[in-house]
């Protein structure tokens, strides 16, 4: 049986000539509420590594690629566990998801509430926002503007 841990890193603000900054923490959590956990960058990088060996542990997120690429920046030696992860199919990113399912449904790209594009200058885009709305009705959008966020 597999074991789901979603993953998200937080980072240092993107820069001029640094798209990658250093990790700062990351969260991680399972279904079970209060399973979430924060972790320093050092423990992070601990438990990215050991996940990554495990061969029944999958990870989630919202724009995963990215977050993988942070985790690989701050030590390339995980670029080929990454990369074997994801060719084994234990790495899933809800945002790509959700697409397909619009894509599937014929409706990439728009917001099936209001009928407007989901897009901007990029592209159809697929926040976490948009998703909490989807699915769970929640308003967070404010939350990603905060002072403190």
């Amino acid at each position: 049986m597999s074991i789901l841990f979603s993953f998200d890193t937080e980072i240092y603000p993107i820069q001029a000539g640094i798209l990658a900054p250093p990790l700062v923490c990351a969260s991680i959590a399972q279904e079970a509420p209060g399973s979430e956990r924060l972790l320093s960058a050092a423990q992070t990088r601990t438990w990215f590594r050991e996940t990554l060996r495990k061969p029944d542990v999958q990870l989630t997120g919202t724009n995963l690629a990215y977050d993988l690429g942070i985790m690989c920046e701050g030590d390339p030696r995980l670029v080929d566990a990454v990369f074997s992860a994801a060719e084994a199919d234990r790495v899933h990113d809800v945002t790509i998801r959700e697409a397909l399912l619009d894509i599937a449904q014929g409706l990439h790209g728009v917001d099936p509430e209001t009928g407007h594009p989901l897009g901007d200058d990029e592209g159809a885009r697929y926040p976490l926002a948009l998703l909490v709305r989807r699915h769970l009705a929640l308003d967070i959008s404010a939350d990603k503007h905060a002072p403190d966020a």
